[in-house]
């Protein structure tokens, strides 16, 4: 009898272990695919596509992909590293990445301090950014 509940619950170890690592293989499957897709649309916008470089920040939430990218300019220099926030459409393809230049993040600084009503789209904005982890100097 012992030996009986001894191998019913391995059993149900070995099935949960494996839906765990099904679900692992998934996330890592999308981790892709939404990397891709963000890497695409950096070689379709930036002057200097060859010259990119991303790092992956984080996932806040199940649609948004935060990082950074620096490329080179027009000038030939890098730009330095920008914040960026890619959000994707709920049947997974990319919606829009935004990427954080200087001047978008004063604009946004000045907003918040002049205390301003917004338009839905900045206070969107404003939100990808902190959820990335954006940060307003004092």
């Amino acid at each position: 009898m012992r030996t009986t509940n001894q191998q019913v619950w391995e059993q149900r170890r070995a099935e949960a272990s494996a839906r765990e690592a099904q679900q692992r293989q998934a996330v890592h499957a999308e981790v892709t695919r939404h990397r891709e897709q963000i890497d695409a649309n950096f070689v379709r916008t930036l002057k200097d596509p060859d010259s990119r470089k991303i790092a992956y920040q984080g996932n806040p939430y199940g649609s948004l992909v935060c990082g950074t990218v620096n490329a080179r300019n027009s000038y030939g220099g890098y730009t330095g590293q920008q914040l960026f926030a890619a959000y994707f459409r709920p049947a997974g393809t990319v919606a829009e990445v935004l990427v954080f230049d200087p001047q978008v993040i004063r604009d946004l600084q000045k907003l918040r301090q002049a205390n301003w009503p917004v338009s839905a789209e900045v206070a969107l904005l404003d939100r990808l950014y902190i959820d990335c982890g954006g940060k307003f100097g004092s």
